[in-house]
């Protein structure tokens, strides 16, 4: 039986000046390569990047990744350890995370079935 709920979590980021192409750049790069893997093992059903186009406000830029439970990270974090260890960073632009931009916060948030992304009935 599927779940009735999913756990997605909002990680809003804010870019160094000039630098919110990089940290796009350094996200995709990076997150999202474990991301792909954490897909295609089934522990995360979606991954995205929005951003706000602009270098003003308290952040610029989120990340949010969708779950397959309700238990969001913690649920999947034993089998989240080889995906990490497995990737090697790399650094767009020759940049590192902290040149290019910071976390602010990390927000989960359940998603309740029926859900948008599940397939017509």
């Amino acid at each position: 039986m599927a779940a009735a709920s999913r756990t997605v979590t909002l990680t809003y980021l804010k870019a160094a000046p000039g630098r919110l192409p990089h940290l796009e750049r350094y996200v995709r790069a990076n997150w999202f390569a474990m991301d792909a893997a954490a897909v295609s093992q089934g522990l995360f059903v979606s991954y995205k990047w929005l951003d706000t186009g602009r270098e003003d406000g308290p952040w610029n830029a989120v990340v949010i990744v969708t779950y397959n439970d309700d238990k969001g990270f913690a649920g999947i974090e034993e089998r989240w350890g080889p995906i990490r260890s497995a990737h090697k960073e790399v650094r767009p632009d020759g940049l590192a995370f902290p040149d290019v931009g910071r976390v602010i916060e990390s927000q989960d948030l359940l998603e309740r079935a029926p859900f948008a992304d599940a397939p017509p009935a």
